[in-house]
């Protein structure tokens, strides 16, 4: 490996260190304290951006989603609780 190879990835490696001591967590401003370090994460929304959270947040979102999908369940089949006289809407239809 070249010496100019050697200090570019030194470089690069560098910036990417000073890249990743910045990133700030999306939900540091919520009543829960940041735990842990800041990441980038998937969005859970399928929106494919990437989403600076830390540890702790991340795990609250994690913890959220999951109770959305057992509310609101991505299936044909309504739940239990879903009663199409409340709105006058139906469970399949596609908007």
């Amino acid at each position: 490996m070249s010496d100019d190879y050697a200090d570019l990835m030194q470089r690069h490696d560098q910036e990417q260190a000073r890249a990743d001591a910045m990133l700030a967590c999306i939900d540091e401003a919520k009543e829960t304290e940041c735990r842990g370090p800041v990441e980038y994460r998937p969005s859970l929304t399928g929106t494919g951006t990437a989403i600076e959270r830390c540890d702790g947040h991340w795990g609250e979102r994690l913890r959220f989603e999951d109770e959305l999908r057992r509310v609101y369940p991505d299936s044909p089949n309504p739940p239990d609780w879903f009663d199409p006289a409340d709105a006058g809407e139906r469970w399949d239809d596609d908007y």
